[in-house]
């Protein structure tokens, strides 16, 4: 993907302004500033950007009901909430529907670029304050799902493979990191998603998110 086509959707003009100062600053092209939720799914479907940032908080749909109509409307679609308000509710609901991202408007600039360029492959991102209280919910119950305890299996390969999955690295980038071929990446991920019980990489990103981080200086070699 050479150029990242994206729509912003806020209700605050101030804030679709320097949202879209900074993805323009990132090399990022932002087809469409908009201030409601009707307005962003009128925006998608005639732009055809590569993803959506969406508020919460915004007159006609919120950005949950949006992100949930293009989401099944376009399921290839990559959606990113930028929000005031990172409530556990939102955050589960979000994540239910399917958002490669969930940021807080305090997010420092690099954070909301890094999102953005990660939801378009397929990556996910949390901002900092929402991971901390994501691994507060998980060290309060002990495991937040049976997902997270399969984490303690994960060879040390393994691991640098969910890190490297859930920051959206794309298999071919992943091949040329650990030195291996892209046939063989596709292998390990798919043998990855099955031990973890996931279905895709928004799903094995959550998890994690809230593993142990592997060893970055543990050498290439098989998983």
């Amino acid at each position: 993907m050479d150029v990242i086509r994206v729509v912003v959707a806020d209700d605050d003009a101030a804030v679709r302004e320097s949202v879209s100062t900074i993805l323009t600053a990132g090399s990022i092209d932002v087809v469409l500033a908009v201030g409601d939720g009707v307005a962003a799914i009128r925006a998608t479907e005639d732009e055809d950007p590569d993803v959506v940032l969406l508020d919460i908080r915004m007159p006609g749909h919120d950005g949950l009901t949006v992100a949930r109509r293009l989401r099944e409307k376009r399921p290839e679609l990559a959606l990113v909430m930028l929000t005031t308000f990172g409530e556990d509710a939102n955050v589960d609901d979000a994540f239910s529907i399917g958002v490669q991202g969930f940021l807080l408007k305090t997010s420092p600039p690099t954070e909301i670029i890094s999102a953005v360029r990660a939801a378009a492959t397929g990556g996910v991102t949390l901002s900092a304050h929402v991971a901390a209280r994501l691994g507060a919910r998980v060290g309060r119950s002990g495991s937040a799902s049976p997902t997270l305890d399969r984490t303690s299996t994960l060879t040390p390969r393994e691991r640098v493979l969910l890190d490297l999955v859930a920051t959206g690295r794309t298999n071919a980038e992943i091949a040329a990191e650990l030195s291996l071929t892209e046939g063989t990446v596709k292998g390990y991920v798919s043998a990855l998603f099955e031990r973890l019980g996931v279905r895709n990489r928004v799903e094995a990103a959550l998890v994690g998110f809230t593993a142990p981080h592997a060893d970055p200086g543990h050498p290439p070699g098989r998983c």
